[in-house]
């Protein structure tokens, strides 16, 4: 029965360590991803931007699929879950991607929560149309 308890605790301490570190992690990084882009990024042809360097491509899935992934544990856990989902997605090439980008964006709470950010630092809005 002590095993057990110990194990809980471990796990416990474990997630605890790794919600405070995505945290911190989502706080320094998303922002700067938020700032480079342009504010015309979501008007144009829907993110079409093909590159034909295999390590670029290699790059954009390795750092989407992470950024998806911790935006789904943000979700559950303190940080910016559904922009992190949002910039892990514009990464990644996908033929349904644009679609579920499109849907994301329409959300208000998303719009309002990127140029929050945008305007604290004094960038123009993205534009959303």
């Amino acid at each position: 029965m002590s095993s057990f308890s110990f194990l809980n605790l471990e796990l416990l301490k474990f997630i605890s360590i790794l919600s405070a570190l995505l945290f911190i992690l989502s706080i320094v990084f998303i922002p700067y991803l938020i700032l480079r882009l342009p504010s015309s990024y979501f008007v144009r042809e829907l993110f079409e931007r093909p590159s034909q360097n295999l390590i670029v491509n290699l790059l954009r899935y390795i750092v989407g699929f992470v950024l998806i992934i911790f935006g789904l544990i943000m979700l559950v856990t303190p940080g910016q879950g559904l922009i992190s989902i949002l910039l892990g997605i514009t990464l990644i090439p996908s033929a349904r991607r644009n679609k579920f980008i499109i849907y994301l964006i329409s959300l208000k709470g998303v719009q309002s929560s990127l140029n929050f950010i945008r305007l604290k630092f004094k960038k123009e809005k993205f534009h959303f149309d």
